[in-house]
């Protein structure tokens, strides 16, 4: 006598039972079914790798007290090309060369920036804030690392500090602090923090705090990035590891 599988089941598995109960001829078939479910758990990886898709923006902007009544001002922004620059004096500081990168020429949740900074005889203290906007957060919340490096500080220059922010309701020009170091030598610190709850699109911005006591010069860096998830790291190497176990498969 010979049974089958349902059919609800009978794409992945065929079998007969003998008369005495034992099971033989096992058939697996249905091989595309489960190259689909393969693919389907290495999509599912790499969604969960990285925060997913978002079109964004960054933008450079300059803050000291005393110049357009001290207000937060846009000097330049990247388009959406992942990468902006930004040379021109402000204020006290004479000379400022800004840069920043991030996606999509970085990978999703990424953010550096760079500056160098030339102050004048006059006392004063700039702040320099960059943003990226847009970004679209695949998770209920995430960590990111801060790296926050001091590679300069010269004359007048006392003192540089730097912020890292994400903010869940992606806005310009700060949010929920996730590092915020004093430099007042050269040197670098680097953190990793859960950020708050991501319902939806966020921002990520840097602040750098310079303070000039009279003429002098600094040169700093930031990067705030996204850190996966282990389970995501896992999830995305099994499908690896099955598309892999199916081109073996072909080969052969």
């Amino acid at each position: 006598m010979s049974n089958y599988l349902n059919p609800t089941r009978s794409a992945h598995l065929a079998f007969q039972v003998s008369p005495n109960g034992s099971v033989s001829n096992l058939k697996k078939i249905g091989k595309m079914s489960q190259n689909t479910v393969l693919a389907a758990t290495l999509a599912a990886g790499l969604c969960l790798a990285a925060p997913a898709a978002h079109a964004t923006l960054i933008t450079i902007a300059l803050q000291e007290t005393g110049v357009h009544s001290g207000a937060i001002t846009a000097v330049a922004n990247d388009g959406g090309s992942g990468s902006v620059t930004y040379a021109g004096g402000y204020g006290t500081f004479r000379s400022n060369n800004i840069s920043a990168f991030g996606a999509p020429l970085l990978d999703d949740g990424s953010l550096i920036s760079n500056t160098l900074n030339v102050s004048s005889a006059a006392a004063g203290t700039l702040k320099i804030w960059i943003t990226e906007t847009g970004y679209t957060s695949a998770f209920g919340s995430s960590q990111f690392l801060s790296g926050l490096t001091s590679n300069l500080l010269r004359g007048g220059v006392t003192r540089v500090e730097m912020i890292t922010y994400i903010d869940p309701a992606n806005g310009l020009y700060g949010g929920t602090i996730l590092s915020d170091v004093v430099f007042t030598s050269i040197g670098s610190s680097s953190f990793t923090t859960n950020s708050p709850p991501l319902p939806g699109q966020y921002s990520l911005t840097h602040e750098y705090i310079i303070t000039a006591t009279g003429k002098g010069s600094s040169q700093d860096t930031m990067s705030l990035e996204y850190v996966p998830e282990p389970a995501s790291i896992l999830l995305m190497g099994l499908g690896l590891a099955g598309l892999g176990v199916v081109r073996r498969k072909r080969r052969g």
